[in-house]
């Protein structure tokens, strides 16, 4: 504690004597001085808790403690960020021993902790301190607010709707209390949203039934459905992802009327929401491209959002790693590797202990980079571990992508490890972030060491569900029948051919192929021309192999990255 603390808590207000005090007592070692560039001080343990139990004795504790409570908030109201660790355990301190009688006081630190907490990315102690604060709040208006920031604080945490599900419709009651009907609304919309936006491609565990019940309360509430520009925005997101209630199938009808009320609000959070809303749409549509671009838009609005307001967390750390998702399924690979370290480095993601990873490696395989590849892969790998190896869909294309890039690299063992940890990621084969990119990554290490079984390749063109990465198993697959000698060959390119156009990358890849049917020099030379425009180095000398006097070139730049090319 520092001069001010002393004074604050004490009965005067005499700095002089204060002084005098704090001198005499660390003479005596009853107070320590911390050598700083501050002047600061400290109670040893023992000493501070004989001096609780006299002031106990005395009947004065509850005094002291209200004047602590009193210096907190105050503290907490003006804190800069670099003085946070020197007076946060006070201010735990004095919110866990307020007296009676202070619940305005207490609630106003309880909600100051929350936003340090928050800030310093303490998310777990962020929502103790919201719910705390909602429970000391004093009206109904007051604790809606601070629940709202609890359920966006635990979205951060989990990504799963379903945990923020019901803080949501507790602060929908509460608002009803308070006669806020827009307030009720648009947490209820938000409620609707998140389970099925935020499911971690799981199936949502909330019944139809029940979420028409909610956007159908939340459209009846006086003020609310038909009230403000937001709320109508709000609603319409909601209304949109409802539709089946999976995570991939929204309906574009209400889609659009959604993100042009939300552009009518100029709220940057909506806009985020309605703009993920529509690339998701685009995606479920085949339009690879437009969906790359309108996450691209959705980025560019994270400027206008205070990383450290936790309303905003869930949007920043679902746009940085939609934004690597739609780059990917688009072929970009530069803005792939580039959204990739984006979300590897921000602080934000960080907090999430094996997703920070999780596209970035996707990226580095596509582009042939196998070491780099394998060793995020165990990182992410490891985290995941730590935390149980939890079901999570999402991660099942990272882990795929360490296969590939074993596979590469010559170890067929270790390539049937990760895949073998993949479908344990993704609960199921079936599994939409599963299924294509499985059947993408058995086709291309099949090429890669000479395999050439025909199921890999009926694989690559079966019909997956919701696949964006569709694109990568044909092109692979089409290559591998090519490889083969197929017959059907020619008949799969060209069934191919329309679906690549959205994928840079995939688009590259059916190039070569149809360049090795005909024995077409010049199109493999453009082939590798489009690889190497793509930042692809791995598949950029794989294709130099296939060129005449350009063999030997490709053969170092693939050992270089870590390739093992068969003999």
């Amino acid at each position: 504690f520092d001069l001010a603390a002393v004074v604050a808590v004490g009965p005067g207000d005499d700095r002089g004597a204060v002084v005098d005090l704090l001198g005499r007592l660390t003479a005596k070692s009853l107070v320590m001085r911390w050598r700083g560039p501050e002047a600061r001080w400290r109670l040893l343990e023992t000493v501070r808790a004989f001096a609780l139990d006299e002031l106990r004795a005395n009947g004065e504790a509850d005094e002291v403690r209200r004047r602590h409570l009193l210096w907190a908030e105050a503290t907490a109201s003006r804190l800069a960020p670099h003085e946070f660790d020197l007076v946060v355990d006070d201010l735990r301190e004095a919110l866990a021993n307020c007296p009676e009688g202070v619940d305005a006081l207490a609630h106003r630190l309880a909600r100051a902790l929350g936003q340090l907490t928050y800030a310093r990315r303490f998310l777990e102690e962020s929502i103790a301190h919201f719910r705390r604060a909602a429970a000391l709040a004093p009206d109904p208006a007051e604790a809606a607010a601070d629940l709202r920031r609890a359920a966006a604080c635990t979205l951060m945490i989990t990504n799963l709707g379903r945990q923020a599900l019901p803080i949501l419709v507790e602060a929908a009651d509460r608002s009803r209390e308070g006669g806020d009907g827009e307030g009720e609304a648009m947490a209820l919309g938000r409620a609707v949203e998140v389970i099925v936006r935020y499911s971690g491609g799981l199936p949502v565990e909330m019944p139809a039934r029940q979420r028409r019940e909610l956007l159908a309360r939340a459209e009846s509430v006086e003020g609310g459905g038909g009230g403000a520009a937001q709320v109508g925005a709000q609603l319409a997101i909601a209304a949109a992802w409802d539709r089946t209630g999976q995570r991939h199938d929204p309906d574009p009808e209400l889609a659009e009327r959604a993100l042009a009320a939300a552009r009518s609000t100029g709220d940057p959070l909506l806009i985020g929401a309605a703009l993920d809303l529509m690339s998701t749409v685009e995606t479920s549509a085949g339009r690879l491209a437009l969906a790359h671009r309108l996450s691209d838009e959705r980025a560019q609005g994270l400027e206008r959002l205070d990383r450290d307001d936790p309303r905003t967390g869930a949007e920043i750390v679902d746009c940085l790693h939609m934004r690597a998702v739609y780059a990917i399924a688009a072929g970009d690979l530069p803005a792939a590797l580039e959204a990739g370290w984006a979300a590897r480095r921000d602080d934000l993601i960080g907090k999430h202990p094996y997703s920070a990873a999780s596209k970035l490696v996707i990226a580095l395989a596509l582009a042939g980079e196998v070491e780099a590849t394998l060793a995020h892969s165990d990182e992410m790998h490891s985290a995941w571990s730590r935390e149980g190896s939890p079901a999570a869909p999402w991660m099942a294309a990272g882990l795929l992508s360490a296969a590939l890039a074993a596979g590469m690299s010559g170890d067929a063992e270790r390539s049937r490890w990760w895949r073998e940890r993949a479908l344990v990621a993704a609960g199921s084969a079936d599994a939409p972030a599963y299924a294509s990119f499985a059947a993408f990554v058995d086709a291309r290490v099949a090429l890669h060491i000479g395999e050439s079984p025909e199921s890999y390749v009926d694989r690559a063109f079966a019909e997956f569900p919701h696949g964006r990465n569709r694109s990568y198993a044909q092109a692979a697959g089409a290559e591998l029948a090519v490889a083969a000698g197929l017959a059907s060959a020619p008949e799969l390119i060209a069934a191919a051919r329309p679906v690549v156009l959205e994928n840079r990358w995939a688009t590259a890849c059916l190039t070569r192929a149809e360049a090795r049917l005909s024995g077409d020099e010049a199109g493999l030379a453009a082939a590798a021309g489009m690889w190497e425009a793509l930042g692809a180095r791995g598949e950029h000398a794989l294709t130099l192999l296939l060129l005449p006097g350009r063999a030997a070139q490709g053969l170092q730049m693939a050992a270089g990255l870590g390739i093992t090319v068969p003999s």
